[in-house]
């Protein structure tokens, strides 16, 4: 259960976002804890339960602000009661975004600037009124990956759709050219703050 006026959070940090149409730009990272899903690939693992995680106030995550532009991400965020802090965080003149798994469309959501729907398996169930909402789409290409998994009603959304491959290895990145010739619209999004780490040796700053 949520305390009241607190949030479980694992992190905040920030850094430049590497995946989609928002590639490239300088953003405060909020990071939830808990998470509805229990995917194979996740790369945060230590945000799946809010056990021994802190759980702090809107003036504690204000505080650690070194943008405007602020991610909401996960975990899975839209398991939370949000609506106080995202309007806390757009009095303080931020923009903010927020990545789901799109099995959740709380009320909420409909406040933010950006949201970034990526279904997951085994069914890439997307929620009731996200469709309307999300402003682009992203898949993972894992093994099990084809076209066949994006629901029919993102692909008749006509918002933006990426494909990201699992990993920066050659066989996640050619299987995924090969899903973006099938698809044919679909984008490549390559997770950029990964490729800029590889480049520096060194964890982006």
């Amino acid at each position: 259960m949520q305390t009241l006026g607190r949030y479980p959070v694992s992190e905040i940090f920030s850094s430049f976002q590497g995946e989609g149409a928002h590639s490239g730009l300088y953003a405060t990272f909020i990071r939830f804890a808990g998470c509805n899903l229990r995917c194979s690939f996740c790369d945060e693992p230590g945000s799946l339960s809010v056990k021994g995680v802190s759980w702090i106030s809107s003036e504690e995550i204000v505080a650690e602000l070194k943008s405007p532009y602020v991610v909401l991400t996960g975990g899975e965020p839209t398991l939370l009661s949000l609506g106080a802090l995202v309007s806390r965080l757009k009095a303080e003149g931020c923009r903010v975004h927020i990545e789901t798994n799109a099995t959740l469309c709380p009320d909420w959501v409909h406040a933010l600037d950006w949201v970034t729907a990526s279904p997951k398996p085994p069914d890439y169930a997307v929620a009731e009124g996200l469709v309307e909402r999300a402003d682009e789409w992203k898949f993972v290409v894992d093994e099990g990956f084809s076209a066949g998994c994006i629901p029919r009603e993102v692909f008749c959304s006509k918002k933006p759709l990426y494909l990201q491959p699992l990993g920066l290895d050659l066989v996640s990145i050619q299987k995924t050219l090969r899903l973006l010739k099938e698809l044919q619209g679909a984008r490549l999004s390559l997770q950029m703050h990964k490729v800029l780490g590889l480049l520096l040796n060194q964890e982006v700053l």
